[in-house]
């Protein structure tokens, strides 16, 4: 379910869906807000959807595959 709220003069869109992280998006324009809430939302209704991984996210999954391959060296 998308949701939108204005923080400093602009609009920020949260859609979020049982089973998938919340998708997180700020616009100037309330309109382009609801053409993209709508959009993201029939995106992961048709499985269509994938979310952009974050620096932080990346190094989570390289660790992981390292560790996870390397365990008994560890």
């Amino acid at each position: 379910m998308g949701s939108i709220r204005v923080r400093q003069g602009r609009y920020q869109a949260n859609v979020r869906r049982k089973g998938y992280a919340t998708v997180t998006k700020t616009f100037t324009s309330k309109e382009v807000v609801k053409r993209w809430i709508k959009s993201t939302e029939i995106a992961i209704e048709k499985g269509e959807y994938s979310p952009k991984l974050s620096i932080t996210d990346c190094f989570r999954l390289i660790i992981n595959i390292i560790l996870g391959s390397n365990q008994d060296n560890f």
